[in-house]
Parts: C-alpha cells; structure tokens; sequence
C-alpha cells in the first residue's frame, strides 16, 4: 500500500491541472516560472498536443490557443481562420478578391 501512495504521489506531483470553466474557455498549467526555456516549451507542446487530441473534432474544433503568466496579456499562439468569408456590409459572401482568381 506504502508504494502505491508513493506512485500516486510522484504521478501528482509531475501532473497538471486544468480549469473548466462553464463555456467554452480553459485554462491548463503547463509550468512555473523558474523553468529553463526548453522545458517550458516542451510542456507547452505537450499540452496542446494532447489537448487538441482530448477535443471532440480535434484541432478543426480549437478556435484559439494563448499563453499567458500570471502577469501578463494573454499571447496567441494559434488562431483558426473562419471556415468561410464573413459578409460584409454591401459585399458579396465569397469576397470581392475571389473576382481576380
């Protein structure tokens, strides 16, 4: 029993956590701020990878993914493109640049 309590203690303390909230916004722990750049780089491609495999659609179902410390704004590191060009305002849907093709 003593090992397991030891086994279940050191899968925690490698572990993460992740926030849901009641949209569609989560937030996930990737590090602290006194690790070497590599490793947090290495956590954060972890954790976008396994989080786009934990999403229901994969990445076509991710709208955006940011990084953000507890001081700073929230930076972007991927943002999806909408799957067809919005209407504008006196403009067709499909954009008047599909003209020039």
């Amino acid at each position: 029993m003593r090992r397991d309590l030891k086994a279940q203690l050191e899968a925690a303390v490698s572990s993460t956590y992740i926030h849901l909230g009641t949209g569609n916004v989560f937030a996930v722990k990737v590090g602290l701020v006194n690790f070497k750049a590599k490793q947090l780089t290495d956590n954060i491609l972890s954790a976008v990878d396994r989080i786009v495999e934990l999403c229901p659609g994969g990445i076509a179902n991710v709208q955006s993914i940011h990084l953000k410390s507890a001081t700073s704004v929230a930076l972007p590191l991927y943002n999806s493109l909408p799957r067809r060009p919005l209407s504008r305002k006196g403009g067709s849907e499909e954009g008047e640049n599909d003209q020039e093709k």
